[in-house]
């Protein structure tokens, strides 16, 4: 049944914008997202460089989640920021 709302219905009833990819809110993620990929490999980098030189033993997954909470939690605080200063 999707695929034949797919094939039949969405080409004929939704029209694509052809400017889409210029949207301020598309550029405002984009800054969000670069500004968050350096903190993150900050982050990274700062958290290996302090497990390797205290020694410390820490399982792997813990690490993982919780560097994929800060690079979603970051990048939402960064375009909510950006968001607040453009509409300002």
């Amino acid at each position: 049944m999707s695929l034949g709302v797919r094939v039949f219905v969405s080409n004929n009833t939704v029209t694509r914008d052809p400017n889409g990819e210029q949207s301020v809110e598309l550029q405002w993620m984009r800054q969000a997202g670069a500004g968050a990929f350096i903190d993150v490999l900050v982050a990274t980098i700062v958290a290996s460089l302090v497990l390797a030189f205290g020694r410390f033993q820490v399982d792997a997954l813990p690490l993982l989640l919780g560097l994929v909470g800060l690079s979603t939690l970051d990048a939402g605080l960064r375009y909510v920021a950006i968001r607040h200063r453009a509409l300002k």
